[in-house]
C-alpha cells in the first residue's frame, strides 16, 4: 500500500466529521499494531489514530497519519509501531481510529494499547489465588484497558445479560498455564457461546469459535453444512461450558457426517462415530450391525432416502431412522458375495446407490408375464452374490431357465436375450412395433421385444441396418441399454464417486456416462484389480443384478 502523510486541512476535515464505530478491527502484537477494516477495491484511504478523550487538534494527541489504498479486494492492512511512552509519558490507554475512504461513510474503531509489562501485570492478578473475575472484568477495573490490549471483547462482556455465567466459565477454563493469546481466546468463546439466540449469532459463534472436527474447522466445511450446523446448534442450548460446547458440536458434525454418508460408507462412518454418538448399547443400532450383509445393503438404501433431505439433528432421530430402515429385515444368514464371472469384473455384486422406479412404466406387463415362471433354478450355488437377483427375476417372469431348474449363470447372453430382459423389465408393450434391421425378422422370436427396444430409442444397433443379432453383449452395451431404459423410469441415486478405471481408455467414447452413472448408483462395479473390461462378453448373472438393482428391487 502506498503511504502518504495526511495533511493539516484534511486532519482537521476528519476531525469534525462524525465517524461510524463499524467495521475497523485493531490487533495487537505486542507493540506492534494492525489496523484491519474493509471498503470499495483500490480507494485511497485516510487513517489518523489519536488519543480517545482529547482534543485531536492538538499534534501531541495524535498519533498516526496515513493515507493507504485499498487491496483489489477493498481490503485494508495497515500495520506500524506504537511507542511505548511519548514526550516522557507512557502512552498506556485508549486511542481512537478514524479511517476515511474517499467518496465513502467514516469509520471508527477503537484500540487500546498496553506494555507487554502492564498485561503481564493483569494476568499475575488474574492468577492470584481467589482472583475476583468480577472486578477485574468490571468497567472501572484498573485492568481494563489491558483485558482490551490482549483483545478480549470487553465491550461485547458490558452489554451481555449473563456477566455471572461467563465469569463463572471463565474461572473453569483459565488456568497458571494461560498467556495472553489463551485468555482472550477462552474470554471471547466464551462470549461468542453466549450471544447464541438465533441462526445469525448461531453462525457468528462458529466463525468465532469452532473446535476443529477432522482437522477442520467451521469455516472449511461447504455452505450446506455450515447451514445445518448453525440451525442445530440452537437445539442444544444452553451452553454452560466451553466443554459442553465442544461436545455437542462434535455430536452435531458426527451426525451430519453420518447422515450424509454414501451408501457404502454408511456402516463404516456408524461404527467410527458410535461413542461420540452414544449408541453403542442402542437396540436399533445393534439390530442393524446383526443384520446380514445383503439385509444391511438394503437398510443403508432406506437410510439414504430416509436422510437424504433431512440429516438427522439428534441421535434420537438417527436412531429412530435406524429403527425404521431395518424394519422387516430379518437375520437371515443368505449374504452376498462379490463374485464376478464372466470374463472378469462383476455387474452390481456391491451397493453404491439404487434406482427407485416411477411412473407407470416400471414392472411387467401380463402379455410379457404369461408362461414366464419356472421353477427354481438348482445351479446358482457358485454364484450367490446374484441368486437373490436371478430368484426374484424369475419370479417377476423377466428370465426363464436354459432348460427346467437350470438357469446356467456363467453362460454369455446374446444381445437380443439382453434387450428381452430389459423390455421384459420395465413394462414396454410389443404389440404392433416393428423393427427395421436386417437382422431381426417378424418370424424370429425376439422380433417384439427389439422392436419395442428400437421404438423406444433404447437400441440403435450395431449399425444403420444390423441389429447384431446372435452376438454376445458386452458389458459395456448392456450398460449402455439399461442406461436408457432407465431414463424417466427410475430416479437414480449416487451414493459414491466415480472411480478411474485401470482400462478406462478402451471404454467406447458413447458408453463412458452410462458407465459412470450406473457405477455411482452401484449397479454396475469394476474387477477386484481395479478394471471394468468394458469389450468383455457378460454372463446372464451380471444381466439379471444390473436388471434386478435398476428395475426390480
Amino acid at each position: 500500500m502506498k503511504k502518504i502523510l495526511l495533511n493539516s486541512v484534511l486532519i482537521a476535515f476528519m476531525i469534525s466529521c462524525t465517524a461510524e464505530a463499524a467495521g475497523v478491527k485493531c490487533e495487537n502484537e505486542s507493540n506492534r499494531i494492525k489496523i484491519i477494516a474493509s471498503t470499495e477495491p483500490n480507494t485511497k484511504v485516510n487513517i489518523l489514530v489519536g488519543k480517545s478523550g482529547t482534543d485531536l487538534n492538538i499534534t501531541e494527541n495524535i498519533f498516526e497519519m496515513m493515507q493507504v489504498t485499498s487491496d483489489e479486494n477493498g481490503n485494508i492492512l495497515y500495520d506500524f509501531t506504537f511507542p511505548t511512552s511519548r514526550y516522557g509519558k507512557s502512552t498506556y490507554g485508549l486511542y481512537d481510529v478514524i479511517l476515511k475512504p474517499e467518496g465513502k461513510e467514516m469509520q471508527k474503531g477503537e484500540l487500546a494499547f498496553a506494555t507487554d509489562s502492564e498485561i503481564g501485570d493483569c494476568l499475575s492478578a488474574m492468577k492470584e489465588t481467589g482472583a475476583d473475575f468480577s472486578a477485574i472484568f468490571a468497567g472501572s477495573s484498573e485492568y481494563r484497558i489491558q483485558l482490551k490490549a490482549m483483545g478480549c471483547l470487553m465491550d461485547e462482556y458490558d452489554k451481555s445479560a449473563n456477566k455471572s455465567l461467563i465469569v463463572s466459565m471463565f474461572t473453569d477454563e483459565f488456568d497458571a498455564s494461560c498467556d495472553s493469546e489463551k485468555t482472550k481466546q477462552i474470554f471471547n468463546n466464551i462470549i461468542a457461546i453466549q450471544k447464541i439466540a438465533d441462526k445469525e449469532t448461531a453462525k457468528n459463534a462458529l466463525n468465532e469459535f469452532s473446535p476443529a472436527f477432522e482437522d477442520k474447522k467451521y469455516d472449511e466445511f461447504d455452505e450446506k453444512r455450515q447451514e445445518w450446523l448453525a440451525e442445530h446448534l440452537l437445539d442444544y442450548l444452553p451452553y454452560q461450558s466451553v466443554s459442553v460446547y465442544e461436545e455437542r458440536y462434535a455430536l452435531l458434525n458426527s451426525l451430519y457426517s453420518v447422515s450424509t454418508s454414501k451408501f457404502d460408507k454408511f456402516t463404516d462412518n456408524l461404527k467410527k462415530y458410535e461413542q461420540v454418538l452414544g449408541i453403542t448399547n442402542n437396540s436399533a443400532y445393534k439390530s442393524y450391525l446383526a443384520l446380514s450383509e445383503s439385509n444391511r445393503i438394503k437398510a443403508n438404501e432406506r437410510l439414504a432416502v430416509i436422510m437424504k433431505n433431512a440429516p438427522a439433528g439428534t441421535v434420537d432421530k438417527l436412531c429412530n431412522n435406524i429403527n425404521a430402515a431395518i424394519s422387516g429385515l430379518t437375520n437371515s444368514s443368505n449374504n452376498s458375495g462379490s463374485g464376478g464371472g464372466g470374463g472378469g469384473g462383476s455387474i452390481g455384486t456391491s451397493v453404491g446407490g439404487f434406482a427407485v422406479v416411477t411412473g407407470e412404466t416400471g414392472g411387467v406387463t401380463p402379455e410379457n408375464n404369461a408362461d414366464k415362471k419356472s421353477d427354481e433354478f438348482t445351479d446358482l450355488e457358485d454364484v450367490k452374490w446374484a441368486k437373490e437377483a436371478i430368484e426374484t427375476l424369475r419370479e417377476k417372469g423377466i428370465v426363464s431357465g436354459k432348460e427346467k431348474g437350470i438357469f446356467a449363470p456363467n453362460d454369455s447372453l446374446t444381445r437380443e436375450e439382453f434387450v428381452t430382459m430389459t423390455v421384459r423389465a420395465i413394462g414396454l408393450q410389443t404389440k404392433g412395433e416393428n423393427a427395421y434391421f436386417d437382422d431381426v425378422s417378424e418370424g424370429d422370436w425376439c422380433y417384439p421385444y427389439v422392436s419395442a427396444a428400437f421404438n423406444n430409442k433404447i437400441i440403435n444397433g450395431i449399425s444403420e441396418t444390423s441389429f447384431g443379432k446372435g452376438k454376445n453383449i458386452t458389458r459395456q452395451d448392456m450398460a449402455v441399454i439399461v442406461h436408457r431404459a432407465a431414463k424417466g423410469r427410475v430416479s437414480l441415486f449416487y451414493g459414491r464417486e466415480m472411480v478411474d478405471f485401470a482400462d478406462a481408455n478402451n471404454i467406447s467414447e458413447y458408453a463412458k456416462a452410462a458407465i459412470e452413472e450406473l457405477y455411482k448408483t452401484g449397479a454396475v462395479n469394476g474387477s477386484d484389480d481395479g478394471y471394468f473390461y468394458p469389450l468383455n462378453t457378460a454372463t446372464r448373472a451380471e444381466a439379471a443384478i444390473i436388471i434386478y438393482k435398476l428395475f426390480a428391487k
